[in-house]
Order: structure tokens, then C-alpha cells, then sequence
């Protein structure tokens, strides 16, 4: 296979804050003889910038819009990215496969991945993973959703815990050791927020899905000065930034100089 040529198709939709993952996987790869074929079903984000500024450095990546007289759907962003390809070899991915690695590492080794969703409500309705379709997900997924977040019930923890009904039974048993008849101001708030406030939470889901937009365009204009825009939602952002030195170093400068207040990657990972 030394000298095959392998063709990797990727539809997308929205998933401008998980294909850069997936993308930096494919160039980690040690078989470099590829192509790399992106067939977009018409995303409303910044995907297409992002997919721009990796074919920059990387000619071995495409990018394509899904044909207008091709039906709309991943099935026909597959089919013709498989259409147009070269390769002796194919090999199909999502843009969301970042999170199937992240479940089958899970799997692996026997533990559960546990998948915050607490802003799920400001996400635009196509971003879903596929997580569930996952025959694992039934032993290995647990998915986190904040009512707190959603209805603003400020100082109050109030969520809820989605996997299958067997983990259901043992997080019971582990919550009834530690938190006996929890308050349940928070509750009721969170049941007349269910009942009520579905326009407000999509007015405001709207509201940010366009913040995030402001804030990736503005953002283009550091690229070239070497700024990487790793991942981001609409008030915090991950980004990689191009000095010679550690992000608390980098932290503190952009603090003295930039009046720029930011926590350092060290926080949340080795530097």
C-alpha cells in the first residue's frame, strides 16, 4: 500500500468547533500519501474559512460544496465526495469522529466518557453528535445537561443525567449517599422553566449562535500573525498563540501589555 493513494471523505454540516480535531488527526497520521475531501451540506458557520486556511498549508485537503442539484443530507455529501475522488483506497469519517475516538478510548479501557452538554440550548439545532447510534454508548456514555444554565437559576444546581437505564441505577445509588433530599427551590424553578420559557431560551440561543459568529470573524484578522482559533463558544475560546514561550508566560504578558485578561492552557492541561 506504500503507493496507494487513499481518499478520506468527511461530509459536514456545522461542525465548525469539531472538524479542526478531526482534520488535525488526519495530518498526525504516519501514512502521508492522501487526500482529504470535505463535502459541505451547506453549514451557516465558519467552516469553509477553516477549511481555507488548512488547504493554505496543506494541498492535500478539498473542500467542496454539496452540488445544489444533489439531494441535501450526509449520505449525498458522501457519495459525491466519493464521486470526485482519486484514491485507490477510501475511508469514510464525520466530523464529529473526535468524539466516537473519545467513546471507543472509553470503551478500551472500561470507563465511562462522561460528555458535559450544559450549553447545549446555545448550539444551533443541526449541531448533534452521534454518540447514541454507538452500541458502546450503552455501557460507557453519560451524558450532563443543566437546567441552571438554561432558565439563569443563579446559585442553583439543577441537571440532569442522560444514559442507559442500568447506569441510571448505579449514579442513583451514588447520589443517594451523598446528597439526602436535596433543596428543591431549584427544582421547581427549573419545571416552570420546562413549562414557560421554551420562546425565551430560543431567542437566546439565537442571540448567542450570533455572538459566536462576531467573535470567529473578528477573530480571522489574527491569523496572520499566527493565532490559531483551536476550539470556542460564544464567551470563552481556546486558542493556540504563536510566542516562544509557555501560555503562563504568554498570560501574563497579554495581561501587562494587552489589558487582556486570560487563563493559561497550563490550567487545564500539561504546557
Amino acid at each position: 500500500m506504500n503507493n496507494s493513494l487513499v481518499s478520506i471523505i468527511i461530509p459536514t454540516y456545522n461542525r465548525a468547533h469539531l472538524i479542526s480535531e478531526t482534520l488535525h488527526s488526519i495530518i498526525a497520521q504516519t501514512y502521508t500519501y492522501w487526500e482529504c475531501i470535505v463535502v459541505d451540506d451547506g453549514s451557516t458557520d465558519n467552516t469553509e474559512e477553516i477549511l481555507k486556511n488548512y488547504i493554505k498549508k496543506d494541498k492535500r485537503f478539498q473542500y467542496h460544496q454539496r452540488p445544489k442539484d444533489k439531494p441535501k443530507g450526509a449520505n449525498a455529501c458522501r457519495n459525491y465526495g466519493i464521486s470526485i475522488s482519486n484514491g485507490d483506497f477510501l475511508l469514510v469519517m464525520d466530523s464529529d469522529d473526535l468524539l466516537h475516538d473519545f467513546l471507543s478510548l472509553a470503551q478500551k479501557h472500561n470507563v465511562k466518557l462522561i460528555l458535559d452538554e450544559t450549553y447545549l440550548d446555545f448550539r444551533t439545532i443541526e449541531d448533534v453528535h452521534t454518540l447514541w447510534s454507538d452500541p458502546a454508548a450503552q455501557d460507557h456514555l453519560i451524558v450532563l445537561y443543566s437546567f441552571s444554565k438554561a432558565y439563569r437559576i443563579t446559585g442553583h444546581r439543577v441537571g440532569a443525567v442522560v444514559a442507559s437505564p442500568h447506569q441510571i441505577t448505579e449514579i442513583d445509588k451514588f447520589l443517594d449517599t451523598v446528597t439526602i433530599c436535596p433543596a428543591q427551590t431549584g427544582q421547581f424553578a427549573a419545571q416552570w422553566g420546562l413549562e414557560h420559557l421554551g420562546d425565551w431560551v430560543e431567542q437566546e440561543r439565537q442571540q448567542t449562535i450570533q455572538k459566536l459568529a462576531q467573535f470567529r470573524q473578528s477573530f480571522d484578522r489574527l491569523v496572520p500573525y499566527g493565532w490559531k482559533l483551536l476550539g470556542s463558544g460564544a464567551y470563552f475560546a481556546y486558542v493556540e498563540h504563536p510566542f516562544n514561550m509557555t501560555s503562563i508566560a504568554a498570560a501574563q504578558e497579554l495581561l501587562q501589555q494587552g489589558h487582556i485578561l486570560a487563563l493559561p492552557g497550563a490550567f487545564f492541561s500539561p504546557d
